[in-house]
């Protein structure tokens, strides 16, 4: 995200995990400018999964449910004053002037027991991924994340629909916001999901952002 590639040799991409190891939902490309002569094969991602061009490439992303597959363009003319010569100042005419997005990257606190950046899941819009990570006497490695062997606290929204989700304050890479009706609409953990974060039994810290709308002055 938020990349200028100029002249990359063999790939633009290549990402080589074992194919059954991707988290295809936790993974979004966007907003980035591919320059120079076209590659043989634009990208990679998983072993012995190539594709030729960039269309093919976003396509994939697509099935797979990936957060934001748009990835970015690819332009042939010089986008920064002298690559040769090491001067990657932009050309005034250059297409990546204003094109960065703003991404949120919060600060590493200790102990973490949940982190939810609401972003749209969209194999199940209902969804909203846990990305905590604490290395403490639960983890025991990458693939023992996904088996459920390591605690992922998964919210699970109610009444909720594509509509919900905005862009936020934090960040406008992704609709990473979620606007709720303050009645019926909520997100909840699974009661036997809890954890570390059963306020009956432990004590804890929650920092969250929000953007109150000005109540309108009820009539009498």
């Amino acid at each position: 995200m938020n990349n200028l590639f100029i002249d990359i040799g063999e790939r633009y991409i290549s990402h080589d995990p074992k194919t059954e190891t991707i988290e295809y939902d936790t993974l979004g490309y966007a907003f980035n400018v591919f320059n120079g002569q076209s590659q043989k094969i634009f990208g990679r991602l998983g072993r012995d999964a190539d594709f030729l061009t960039l269309n093919d490439w976003i396509e994939h992303l697509k099935s797979k449910n990936v957060m934001v597959t748009s990835t970015g363009e690819e332009i042939n003319s010089p986008q920064v004053k002298d690559a040769r010569g090491h001067n990657f100042d932009l050309r005034g005419d250059s297409i990546c002037i204003d094109k960065a997005r703003k991404v949120f990257v919060p600060w590493a606190l200790y102990a973490e027991a949940g982190e939810w950046h609401f972003y749209k899941h969209r194999a199940d819009i209902t969804k909203i991924l846990d990305e905590h990570i604490n290395w403490n006497k639960d983890w025991e490695s990458r693939e023992r994340v996904r088996e459920g062997c390591t605690p992922r606290h998964d919210l699970i929204g109610y009444n909720i629909s594509e509509n919900n989700f905005k862009v936020g304050i934090l960040e406008n890479w992704i609709e990473g916001a979620v606007q709720l009706d303050g009645k019926s609409q909520y997100f909840k953990l699974d009661a036997e999901n809890c954890g570390l974060l059963d306020m009956g039994t432990n004590n804890f810290l929650i920092e969250t952002v929000l953007l109150v709308e000005k109540m309108k002055q009820m009539e009498a």
